[in-house]
């Protein structure tokens, strides 16, 4: 066992496929496959078996991983830094459905460099389509997302709901109302999201209904862009309440939703298939008792 063998172990077993890992590496299939081999005749144990497409890592593999990490990083530390120096920062890439980064803020990365030195992480904010996909390959350790995923393929934890509400410019007919529903919305300039999103076709399906008629004179997904419309009076926005509390403009008004099924929850997914890496648990333990403490 040398360094080689445990660097092909771990592509391996993050790739789940020789034949990948083998690209990765700029090395042959069958030179990958005979370092396992090797490898499993060493410690006298079987590291993968394979099920349908994919290789699946045996209980030994899984724990022989935790080591190799371990040993991998110890040869980083000697041959690139001096001893005695904090070893190299670990990128923990998380992707985030719209908002999310909004949600957490400064205070939650500085509260969590503070705790985990290690760790730098990496925010993604990106569709919540698009960020399965990226899990589905590996391509990134968790995501924070605002449904729940698919139960086969990955796993999902509550973490935050938060309501929606209007907000209003303060020369708005509508800035007096102590709440908004849908009827009061009618003929009214109104900025949301698009119709890719399900709380915009749930929210539609509710005017038509009801009979009323806004005017819809913006989608977008920029929260920002949705104040400013409401603060300069062009179109009444319809947000999450945190987004609206942290950066309600100074001649803007927020007033609740009479529809308390508008909400905005988000969930912790990971993929189901391989176990989560330390630094993902310790992120995602770090979150939700950092979000129970500030937000909820």
């Amino acid at each position: 066992m040398n360094e080689r063998s445990l660097v092909v172990f771990l592509e391996v077993y993050r790739e789940r496929s020789m034949r990948a890992a083998a690209l990765n590496l700029y090395v042959s299939p069958q030179s990958v496959s005979k370092t396992i081999l090797d490898l499993e005749a060493e410690v006298r144990e079987t590291l993968f078996v394979r099920e349908q497409k994919h290789l699946v890592p045996t209980d030994y593999a899984i724990e022989l991983k935790k080591h190799a990490e371990k040993i991998l990083s110890e040869y980083s530390l000697i041959r690139g830094h001096s001893l005695g120096q904090p070893p190299p920062r670990q990128l923990l890439k998380i992707f985030c459905t719209y908002g999310v980064t909004e949600l957490l803020g400064a205070q939650f990365v500085r509260d969590f460099n503070r705790v985990h030195k290690h760790i730098l992480l990496y925010l993604a904010e990106i569709p919540d389509g698009r960020a399965l996909e990226l899990l589905q390959k590996n391509e990134g350790a968790a995501a924070i997302l605002s449904d729940p995923s698919n139960g086969n393929l990955f796993t999902s934890r509550h973490i935050y709901t938060s309501e929606y509400c209007f907000v209003v410019g303060k020369q708005h007919p509508l800035s007096g109302a102590k709440s908004i529903g849908i009827r009061d919305l009618d003929a009214v300039d109104i900025v949301t999201k698009g119709g890719e999103f399900q709380l915009y076709i749930n929210q539609m399906a509710g005017f038509l209904d009801a009979d009323v008629h806004p005017n819809v004179v913006l989608e977008t997904t920029s929260y920002h862009l949705s104040l400013q419309m409401a603060a300069e009076n062009i179109a009444v926005a319809f947000i999450p309440k945190y987004m609206a509390q942290r950066y309600r403009p100074d001649n803007a008004v927020i007033i609740p939703s009479g529809r308390y099924d508008c909400c905005k929850p988000f969930y912790f997914v990971t993929k189901n298939s391989g176990e989560i890496g330390e630094e993902t648990k310790r992120f995602r333990d770090f979150l939700t008792l950092w979000v129970d403490a500030n937000i909820k």
